[in-house]
């Protein structure tokens, strides 16, 4: 299970930051969010080509969409920024301990009120969120757009509900 999360937070963001030319420290701390925003985009386009949410589709649209994003980067937008915004300037350190201090506080936080790692969370809302990643299982929708119909189905209704983290657990 680590080692699939590993995999969905960062060979995404990892490719199109080396892609983007990010080096080192750069390239590690963004590449979650550049996953994020790939697969989360990912799971509104889909449904739209008739394409479930599957592993194999996820990573094909995360490497469709990180081509573009590349491309834009490479022949338009690059020419418009200062060489000297990517460079180290020996500060880096700064930013681990910026990184490390919260990731530290928030961990102990999250351990201390779990447990054991294989307890499941008592939060009052814990009943939504496993039903809604297995709703994207059961039917391969992750579209925020989607959820409508596991709180009401058969309605039609579409509605919105951020569903970034459900799509990313269910890869």
């Amino acid at each position: 299970a680590i080692l699939a999360s590993l995999v969905v937070l960062f060979a995404p963001g990892l490719a199109l930051g080396l892609a983007l030319g990010l080096r080192r420290l750069w390239l590690w701390a963004l590449a979650p969010a550049f996953s994020a925003t790939l697969l989360v985009t990912g799971s509104v386009v889909l449904p739209y080509l008739g394409l479930r949410w599957t592993p194999l589709n996820a990573g094909a649209f995360a490497v469709v969409f990180g081509g573009l994003v590349y491309l834009l980067f490479r022949f338009i937008l690059r020419n418009r920024l200062d060489d000297s915004a990517g460079k180290e300037n020996g500060r880096g350190w700064i930013t681990v301990v910026a990184w490390a201090i919260p990731a530290a506080l928030l961990s102990g936080y999250v351990m201390l009120g779990t447990g054991a790692a294989d307890n499941i969370s008592q939060t009052f809302d814990n009943v939504f969120h496993l039903n809604a990643i297995a709703f994207i299982g059961d039917t391969g929708n992750a579209s925020p757009f989607g959820i409508g119909e596991l709180v009401d189905p058969g309605s039609g209704k579409t509605g919105f509900y951020p569903l970034a983290w459900h799509a990313l657990t269910e890869l």
